[in-house]
């Protein structure tokens, strides 16, 4: 599929070895719980889509038989989510390590809280181990924020001004991360 444009959830089921998504722009607007449900035995690539308006998640991993065998694949996927506490990516099975490959991603609204009760949603952000970003007005350690982010996450700052800085990144990997470092100096010298 090259290209769509959809107001519904996107599933991929069963007995499917292989399917690519390219170009998608899925806004279900509250309607559906995720963007894409997958639930197959074989590879999913998700690749240069914009998923908005879930009110669970973005992507939903299922490995259909338990085989281990599924793999998927996301690149260029932006979450714009129905509210803060929606997840990116879930999981109703443990992911098998290495089997989730993460090109980018980039959360808009949205979450990848990691000490919620569900333990394989935790384990699949554990397991793609990239640096995240996200955008925030204020950084992390402030706020209080709990969830476990991964050394090199980044927060960009929404209402940065001169003389401040781009954001914040995390500089620890532990769980929650409570240690943050500012970033990006921007000059005080403002040009108009």
């Amino acid at each position: 599929m090259t290209n769509i444009s959809v107001t519904e959830e996107i599933s991929v089921w069963r007995d499917v070895d292989f399917c690519q998504i390219n170009g998608l722009t899925s806004d279900v607007a509250g309607a559906d719980n995720q963007n894409v449900d997958a639930k197959l035995d074989g590879t999913l690539i998700l690749k240069d889509a914009y998923l908005k308006g879930a009110l669970i998640g973005g992507v939903r991993f299922e490995d259909s038989s338990g085989s281990g065998k599924q793999v998927i694949i996301i690149d260029k996927v932006i979450l714009e989510g129905n509210d803060g506490t929606v997840r990116m990516f879930r999981a109703t099975d443990e992911p098998w390590p290495g089997r989730i490959k993460l090109v980018s991603f980039e959360v808009i609204t949205g979450t990848t809280d990691l000490t919620g009760t569900n333990l394989k949603n935790a384990q699949i952000q554990r397991n793609l181990g990239l640096p995240r970003i996200f955008r925030d007005n204020q950084d992390p350690a402030s706020r209080g924020i709990t969830n476990a982010y991964n050394i090199g996450d980044i927060v960009y700052d929404t209402s940065p001004s001169a003389g401040s800085t781009v954001g914040w990144i995390c500089v620890s990997d532990d769980i929650p991360c409570g240690k943050w470092a500012s970033f990006g100096a921007i000059s005080s010298v403002v040009k108009e």
